[in-house]
């Protein structure tokens, strides 16, 4: 995966913290949530799970676990019918993956 335009947005944060403006991020990350969930959910084939585990990602890759990020990812998960208790599956992709599992969003 090309990590440029990931950087790009570990960029944006810390520019956004600085400003005191990651209200806008949270924003955004909401509406992302929301529509490809949601656009997951009438796709057969796709899963919400994975798509959870790409967001926890972001959250702990690239928005250094902010709490408010992390509690609008849980609300939006929830809202899309997902528990946010992680299941054994997540729990093994945390502990060998690129973060520990103690920093699922929840």
């Amino acid at each position: 995966m090309d990590e440029r335009p990931w950087e790009a947005l570990r960029m944006m944060y810390d520019l956004f913290c600085q400003a005191d403006l990651v209200c806008h991020i949270n924003n955004a990350l909401s509406s992302y949530i929301c529509q490809t969930g949601e656009k997951i959910l009438k796709e057969e084939g796709s899963s919400l799970t994975e798509f959870k585990a790409h967001v926890d990602k972001i959250c702990f890759t690239y928005f250094s676990e902010d709490p408010l990020l992390e509690k609008t990812a849980q609300k939006c998960f929830e809202g899309l019918g997902m528990s946010v208790v992680p299941t054994e599956e997540m729990l093994e992709l945390g502990s060998s993956g690129p973060f520990p599992t103690s920093h699922w969003c929840f």
